[in-house]
């Protein structure tokens, strides 16, 4: 890494960016409010289980960035509704 971009990750460290970024696509995982969530709606922790990588990562990273715990807890329940009525971000084939 270059000097710049070690000076880069350290301002990040210092004022929280890091700890707020993201996993890559292959590492993110469900927050675990989503999952307990989901699992509390049979429905919905089937539909989960269905849902393609670029789903499962578009729930993940969508709850992942809200801003605020409202608007938090209120992407979650949206998603617990959306999966419960079998439906998702971007069409996938049946699997």
């Amino acid at each position: 890494m270059t000097e710049h971009g070690f000076r880069e990750v350290e301002a990040a460290k210092a004022d929280g960016r890091w700890d707020r970024a993201y996993a890559a696509g292959k590492d993110m995982k469900i927050p675990d409010d989503l999952q307990a969530a989901i699992d509390a709606e049979p429905a919905a922790r089937a539909m989960l289980a269905k849902l393609s990588a670029q789903n499962r990562f578009a729930i993940a990273f969508r709850t992942h960035n809200m801003k605020t715990e409202a608007g938090r807890r209120k992407k979650i329940e949206t998603f617990v509704e959306m999966l419960k009525r079998g439906e998702t971000i971007y069409p996938q084939r049946e699997r």
